[in-house]
């Protein structure tokens, strides 16, 4: 059998290092993309947010020893998303607007990036199976997809 030569040990040596990292690396980095922005409604509700969505703000009460706090998110998304939108309540509704007010309230949003409350807006009120005192609520108005969350 033939000797392999200094450069083409290293290569080998370069290319076993690299899928290495990429083993035990990559399904973490993969993780952390994927669930980056809307895709944590994803992994944290089981919602399947609408395509081609662009995330304007975001606000969150901040680390937390139990997990619990407050998230705030406002997203637009330009094409309707027809199957989305059939998941959503048509018409404002007082006791969703006032929950979602007061989880706004609790994180100082500013008023140019809140719902206007007054006017018709979809919404949709999340629950996650395994914690029932958890809470998402979600309203849609204007292109414009405003997400209030709640964990205990």
């Amino acid at each position: 059998m033939r000797k392999l030569k200094r450069w083409q040990r290293n290569m080998i040596m370069i290319c076993a290092a690299l899928a290495l990292l990429l083993a035990v690396f990559g399904p973490a980095v993969w993780s952390a993309l994927r669930y980056a922005g809307a895709g944590v409604y994803e992994a944290n509700w089981g919602l399947d947010m609408p395509g081609g969505i662009t995330e304007l703000y975001r606000t969150d009460s901040g680390a937390s020893f139990h997990g619990d706090g407050y998230r705030y998110a406002v997203y637009e998304y330009a094409q309707p998303d027809e199957e989305f939108d059939s998941l959503l309540n048509a018409g404002a509704d007082e006791y969703i607007g006032e929950r979602f007010s007061e989880i706004a309230d609790e994180l100082d949003v500013p008023e140019s990036e809140r719902p206007d409350l007054g006017a018709d807006y979809s919404w949709r009120v999340g629950r996650r199976p395994f914690d029932e005192r958890d809470k998402l609520y979600m309203i849609s108005q204007g292109g414009k997809l405003y997400i209030a969350e709640l964990f205990m």
